[in-house]
């Protein structure tokens, strides 16, 4: 080995990881989607991306369950800006500041297609005990906050998992 080889190779790596940072947002922020005080008999149970192809638009959906008396579950559409459906490869990808990333890719079994999250974001969902000032007394709430986040930020979140 001479020197110019090991100095061509360290700028290639360089080269590549600048390339590789570019296309992430490193440094971007979690967008917060839901940030919400239920009763304590309601739960967030998950969340998915919500797309539809032919008006090409996605939502990321969260899914609660009521565990009062019957129990019911349903699902709400949030609009999360920069998320956004690509018709020509089939997937939800997310923009910010000129960069953009894959956050799922579409997945087809039979006759149901879902897009299963993939790359660098990461939907989290977490529980917070709050109060609620209701006036004259005060009672214990449950607060859901359902954030996505992307590049580095994503990485944080699967390390806390």
């Amino acid at each position: 080995m001479n020197g110019h080889t090991l100095g061509g190779r360290t700028l290639a790596a360089f080269a590549m990881a600048a390339a590789c940072a570019s296309a992430v947002p490193a440094s971007a922020a979690p967008v917060l989607v839901l940030d919400r005080n239920l009763p304590r008999e309601v739960r967030v149970t998950g969340t998915h991306y919500d797309v539809d192809e032919k008006a090409g638009s996605v939502r990321l959906a969260v899914d609660f369950f009521d565990d009062s008396f019957e129990g019911s579950a349903r699902s709400e559409s949030f609009a999360v800006p920069g998320l956004l459906f690509d018709r020509a490869r089939r997937e939800v990808r997310y923009e910010n500041d000129g960069s953009s990333v894959t956050c799922a890719v579409r997945k087809k079994v039979l006759w149901a297609t879902t897009y299963e999250e993939a790359g660098p974001c990461r939907v989290t969902v977490r529980q917070e005990s709050r109060t609620a000032d209701g006036g004259s007394s005060t009672k214990s709430v449950t607060g859901w906050v359902v954030e996505l986040a992307t590049g580095e930020a994503a990485r944080v979140a699967r390390r806390a998992r």
